[in-house]
C-alpha cells in the first residue's frame, strides 16, 4: 500500500462517524459523476484548499493520481454544493458560546469590568491527586 493511502486512512479515522453518509444527506453528493466515492471528493477538496492549487491544477493532479476525471468547471460546481457537508466536520460549540448566542452575554468576559477575559487555570497536582485539575473560571 502506498504511503498516501495509509495517510488517508489515518486522517479518515479522525473524521466524525457517518461523514460519508452525511455527504449524501446534505446534497453534496447527488450522484458520483467523475468521483468514485465521497472520500475522493473530500480528498480533491483538501488538495485544492490545503495546498492552494487552482481549480485547473487540482483537477490535473486528481487525474494524475487516478482519483477523478473531471473538468475544473465541474469541480467548481461540485464545491458550491459542499458547504452543508463541511459543517458536519465542525466541532460542537462550547457551552460558553451557546450561552452567548442565546443571551448575548459572554461568559468569557470578566463580569466586573467586562474587559478582561476569563481563562482556564490549571491547578498544580496535590499529593492526593496525580493529575492537574482544570478549573473553569467562567
Amino acid at each position: 500500500m502506498r504511503i498516501a493511502e495509509e495517510n488517508w486512512k489515518v486522517l479518515g479515522s479522525l473524521f466524525p462517524a457517518g461523514w460519508q453518509q452525511m455527504a449524501w444527506q446534505s446534497g453534496a453528493v447527488e450522484r458520483l459523476r467523475g468521483f468514485p466515492s465521497p472520500d475522493v471528493l473530500l480528498r480533491v477538496l483538501l488538495l485544492h484548499v490545503a495546498r492552494g492549487y487552482s481549480l485547473r491544477e487540482t483537477v490535473v493532479r486528481a487525474k494524475l493520481a487516478n482519483w477523478a476525471d473531471i473538468s475544473d468547471v465541474a469541480l467548481l460546481k461540485r464545491l458550491r454544493n459542499i458547504e452543508e457537508w463541511l459543517h458536519f466536520f465542525e466541532p460542537p460549540k462550547d457551552y460558553r458560546d451557546q450561552y452567548e448566542e442565546l443571551t448575548g452575554i459572554s461568559l468569557r468576559l470578566c463580569p466586573v469590568c467586562r474587559r478582561g477575559q476569563m481563562i482556564r487555570i490549571a491547578v498544580p497536582p496535590t499529593p492526593a491527586c496525580a493529575s492537574p485539575t482544570l478549573r473553569d473560571t467562567s
